[in-house]
């Protein structure tokens, strides 16, 4: 295939810049949603609350509620490594205090990292 018979326009996204989009997406459906609630939130604002189109989100999610999904997989994976650190006699509510007081559960980024 020649230079001129290539594909043209913009590269195809990597794995990890399609979730890093999947979870701005869903920060954002969030924030939208304590706002003005999840009936009055439109894909439409929640693409532009991301800077993509609301094709975008429709693209990653077949609902606007569905936009939550990568967060709570995220909350999940923090919780699972937090349980595989747990020391005996440790109360389960003292293991989670640092991050919930911290609010990490809700900010936490699929590889367990915050932003």
């Amino acid at each position: 295939m020649s230079a001129s018979s290539g594909r043209t326009g913009r590269p195809p996204l990597t794995e990890a810049r399609k979730a890093e989009i999947r979870l701005e997406i869903a920060r954002a459906a969030v924030e939208l949603f304590v706002a003005q609630g999840v009936t009055a939130t439109t894909g439409e604002q929640i693409g532009q609350a991301v800077g993509v189109s609301a094709r975008t989100v429709w693209r990653y999610f077949p609902s606007k509620e569905s936009c939550v999904r990568p967060l709570f997989s995220a909350g999940i994976g923090v919780i699972a490594a937090r349980l595989r650190e747990w020391p005996p006699g440790l109360p389960l509510a003292d293991l989670f205090a640092p991050d919930l007081a911290a609010g990490l559960l809700a900010a936490t980024g699929p590889d367990g990292a915050t932003g």
